[in-house]
């Protein structure tokens, strides 16, 4: 993410706010790329700043020497993804489109605002992933910073140049940084001299400190000009003892040590974990709204060992389950974006400018919360609201505030009018494991209409799709069974359940799918329902009916089992995709109850 950070940081200040990616470039990936993987790629992007997905590749279908599926610019086995129809889980394009859409948008709004400036003396450093000197993918090295919530820009002098401080707030109308950081430990540790800087730049930062703007120098400052220019050093020398003998300057030894001295200072990140964690924030400000957006993401471990090539493959690392308190007055909401609704958060405390909430996330994944007056929604909440709960969730729903239990009991919950209510659940069942239940799976097998190696052109991009049926007694990936040990294509998972006649409306279920690759779609009972992508988990008590409930499944692939078994590039390449819905699968029933509300 460091890498797509330096002209991010110049959009921030100058207010431009379109930044694209031409997306999932993977080495050697083509036919085996997941959009799930691309969904990983793009939150990631969005956290480096980048505001708008380009794929890379669509190609032509065809040319006179292509074979199945048909034209690509580096082969069957080469450089990037074919995305496009021609693979099964393009099938689910819009739902993707539709998501990466919606975050756009959100990280479009208003303008932004980041914590932290860094200095960068210029942008000719080389690209973080291509450092031969093993000092690794990111300028600024040490996670602390970034852990304790922080974000960061990179400024360099021509942007300090148009920059003003007001409030001790550096460019306050935005991105309204909170400090500036001038850091002798950027990496890599040349291609500049980190201990550098043009005489100009010392003396604006000179008059930003005298404005009080706190800065922080890590290490060594600075002590002569770019170049072979040493009769200016002595008068960078003598600028930069001026500016730290301000009262706003401050000095640490290393990276590691900023996070503490920011604090100290009374610097708090604008969306601070409890915890130190693997969040990463960006935030936008609407003033015309009156609404602050922050994009939050879980990057699980930064360096795990082992870390694969793909900087973009699923990392290591646990779910994110911590309070974040964030900048911004008004009520919380969040935004699923993969459904489009927004929602009110119900459980929830403020105090003054800030409003702290509960962020639960899988690794890999992101959502966004809203704080602000909010707009007008259905069930959308009075003033009165959670401030803490014994169930294990709230939710506003037709104007009534509700609390969430998965297990019977009796529950107490404050409300911040100072109330404090008890409620019983009588919860009808215990959770239900559908993963070795009888399933049927019906599968759309995509094989070349004509012999792959004497076909070309038009002809071989023709695709075959053949039906076959499976019968299941348990779930397991495609190359375990052997109908499908080299398919490839679209499969449709159907089973049943059981819901007993005492079943009632304020009875609910949380589904979790499980293990699934790569695309798919849920239904309950015949009703499409939006679900989370990469935690594969979504709420169907409102699609659950007394007696027998059928749940489908619908999940598309990619190309690379297929073209494996009949490509010898492909097969070089030696990855078998475990396709389909894997599990456990789970359905945990709950109860409502209302705690507030007519």
């Amino acid at each position: 993410m460091d890498a797509y950070l330096p002209i991010a940081s110049a959009n921030h200040i100058t207010g431009n706010s379109w930044y694209s990616t031409e997306c999932c470039a993977a080495l050697n990936m083509n036919y085996a790329q997941t959009l799930q993987d691309m969904t990983i790629r793009m939150h990631r992007s969005y956290a480096g700043g980048i505001t708008k997905l380009v794929y890379h590749v669509f190609p032509y279908r065809d040319s006179p020497t292509s074979r199945w599926p048909g034209y690509h610019n580096f082969g069957q086995a080469g450089f990037s993804n074919a995305w496009g129809p021609r693979d099964p889980d393009w099938i689910d394009a819009r739902t993707y489109n539709d998501y990466f859409a919606r975050l756009a948008q959100v990280v479009t709004q208003g303008s932004a605002r980041t914590d932290i400036a860094v200095y960068l003396q210029n942008y000719l450093y080389p690209q973080p992933m291509m450092v031969a000197d093993g000092s690794g993918f990111r300028l600024w090295r040490d996670t602390k910073l970034q852990e304790t919530g922080y974000t960061r820009d990179y400024l360099d002098p021509e942007l300090l140049e148009t920059a003003t401080v007001k409030g001790k707030r550096l460019a306050p109308a935005g991105p309204a940084y909170k400090a500036l950081v001038i850091d002798g430990e950027l990496q890599p540790t040349s291609d500049p001299d980190k201990h550098s800087m043009p005489l100009d730049t010392a003396r604006h930062l000179l008059a930003f400190a005298q404005q009080g703007l706190p800065i922080v120098v890590v290490g060594s400052p600075p002590d002569h000009e770019p170049g072979n220019s040493p009769t200016q050093d002595p008068a960078v020398q003598r600028v930069m003892t001026a500016l730290l003998a301000q009262p706003a300057a401050h000095r640490v030894a290393h990276e590691s040590d900023v996070p503490g001295m920011l604090l100290s200072l009374g610097i708090r990140p604008s969306a601070e974990p409890s915890t130190p964690g693997p969040l990463i924030g960006v935030r936008r400000r609407d003033d015309r709204s009156k609404t602050d957006y922050y994009f939050l993401y879980d990057q699980g471990v930064v360096s795990p060992d082992g870390e694969p090539a793909n900087l973009f493959s699923p990392g290591a690392g646990e779910p994110s389950r911590t309070q974040v308190t964030f900048e911004g007055r008004g009520r919380p909401y969040v935004l699923d974006a993969w459904s489009g609704r927004m929602t009110p958060i119900a459980i929830y405390t403020a105090k003054g400018n800030h409003v702290t909430v509960s962020v639960n996330l899988v690794r890999d994944d992101a959502t966004v919360i809203a704080i602000g007056p909010g707009p007008v929604l259905d069930g959308a909440p009075s003033p009165v609201h959670v401030v803490k709960t014994s169930a294990d969730a709230a939710v506003w729903r037709d104007d009534s505030l509700l609390v969430r239990a998965y297990k019977t009991g009796v529950y107490t919950t404050t409300l911040s009018n100072g109330q404090t209510r008890v409620t019983a659940a009588h919860v009808l069942s215990t959770p239900i494991d559908l993963t070795a239940t009888p399933w049927t799976l019906e599968v759309e097998d995509w094989t070349p209409a004509h012999p792959y190696d004497a076909t070309e052109g038009i002809a071989a991009a023709q695709t075959l799709k053949s039906p076959i049926h499976v019968a299941l007694q348990g779930l397991k990936p495609w190359p375990e069974i052997e109908q499908l040990q080299h398919s490839s294509g679209i499969g449709t998972y159907v089973t049943t359940f059981e819901i007993p006649q005492n079943w009632a409306r304020t009875n609910g279920a949380l589904l979790s799918l499980g293990e699934i690759c790569d695309s798919f779609e849920l239904r309950v009972n015949g009703f499409r329902v939006p679900i989370n992508q990469l935690s594969a988990e979504a709420d169907i008590g409102a699609f659950l009916k007394v007696g027998s409930n059928k749940l489908t499944v619908r999940v598309a692939t990619t190309l690379n089992n297929r073209l494996a078994d009949i490509d010898g590039d492909v097969k070089a390449r030696g990855l078998v995709q475990r396709y389909g819905l894997i599990g456990p699968v789970r359905l945990r029933p709950y109860q409502e109850m209302k705690v507030l509300g007519p």
